[in-house]
């Protein structure tokens, strides 16, 4: 009996030690865990915040962009400086995606949050698909409309109303002292490109007198050269004069367009060149509708009153020291040599129609 305990108590020493071992290796295992938990629980955190930035800055740049598209020019293809925000920093591109049938803006946020152990960052991406907004549109709402390219020099100023154009900002070219007095809008779209029905020759005189007073069509181009000078009765207000060149208007030289009465004349052409004009008492409206694709020239040393120019296919340059007023809408228009320009609203003779906004909204987040 005394021996089988003295053996029992040889066995506790062991057995003690290999619990103690036991527990000391559970112990550790469960701080490691702790820790790692701790840590996991950390970067999670940091990354949390790391993507709440991203986010707000991608969905601030989605917001600006949604409500005033315009802004598009400013940051379109560039990233932004670095921004501090909660202790971490936010980097911000903008992209274009270019498809087929459409145009698509890429934001890409990137938010970084420094930790002990280095930096956590995450990135948001957001994809802006193009809608269109329309809405009722007179064909000289603008002081200018640029489909394709606007080029503005040598001290010209374009004033009382803003510039649209249907492409990009890299399509304008303002030097030499050019100025605008309020602002020019991006992206603006319109199908206002089909001309009026050529009228049928059977209701017109034909061939161009020194003095027009009826409607007129008059076959291939018109040339004016010389001291020669073309009148054009308009008539009373209300009234509308309507000649049809079946080519390139032109007056050279010393000739002169002289405009009279108070009505409104249509002048459908090709192309129309015109150094010299005079105008009557009276309050008189020009409109050329321009059918060609070619290069019109307007300049006068006085002044071009009134005048509305519609060339959805061609090319307005107004050169030569001088002032218009009216409202020009065209594929291409240079302003060259210290012109002043004041629109025009052309309220009683505007096409009405619609015009194409590009805006955007959220299609997805990356």
């Amino acid at each position: 009996m005394n021996s089988y305990l003295r053996n029992e108590n040889g066995v506790t020493l062991p057995l003690i030690l290999v619990i103690f071992v036991i527990l000391s290796i559970l112990s550790m295992a469960i701080i490691n865990i702790s820790t790692a938990e701790h840590r996991e629980v950390v970067y999670q955190e940091n990354q949390m915040k790391a993507y709440y930035i991203a986010r707000s800055g991608a969905e601030a740049i989605a917001a600006k962009i949604i409500n005033e598209p315009e802004v598009l020019e400013h940051i379109l293809g560039k990233t932004s400086n670095p921004s501090t925000i909660s202790n971490g920093e936010l980097l911000v591109e903008v992209e274009e995606i270019n498809l087929k049938d459409e145009q698509k803006i890429k934001i890409i946020a990137k938010g970084t949050v420094p930790t002990s152990k280095g930096l956590v960052s995450d990135e948001v991406t957001i994809i802006l698909k193009s809608m269109c907004s329309y809405s009722e549109l007179k064909l000289f709402e603008h002081a200018l409309y640029v489909k394709n390219k606007l080029a503005l020099s040598n001290h010209s100023e374009i004033l009382g109303g803003d510039i649209a154009i249907s492409s990009q900002y890299d399509s304008v070219e303002i030097r030499n002292h050019a100025k605008i007095e309020k602002e020019i809008i991006y992206n603006v779209n319109t199908d206002l490109n089909k001309l009026p029905e050529y009228f049928s020759s059977d209701f017109f005189e034909f061939g161009i007198s020194p003095d027009v007073e009826i409607n007129t069509f008059h076959a291939g181009d018109f040339n004016l050269a010389g001291s020669n000078t073309i009148n054009f009765n308009t008539g009373e207000k209300g009234n509308v004069l309507r000649v049809w060149v079946d080519g390139i208007f032109n007056i050279s030289g010393n000739a002169k367009m002289n405009i009279q009465g108070e009505g409104v004349l249509e002048l459908h052409a090709t192309e129309v060149n015109i150094g010299n004009w005079t105008y009557g008492p009276e309050q008189a409206t020009t409109i050329f509708y321009i059918r060609g694709d070619g290069k019109s020239r307007l300049s006068n040393h006085n002044e071009i009153k009134n005048t509305y120019i519609y060339a959805p296919n061609g090319k307005v340059e107004v050169f030569n020291h001088t002032n218009m007023s009216g409202s020009i809408y065209a594929d291409e228009i240079e302003v060259n040599g210290t012109v002043t320009f004041i629109q025009l609203t052309g309220e009683q003779y505007s096409l009405l129609g619609e015009t194409e906004i590009l805006k955007y909204e959220i299609e997805k987040y990356e």
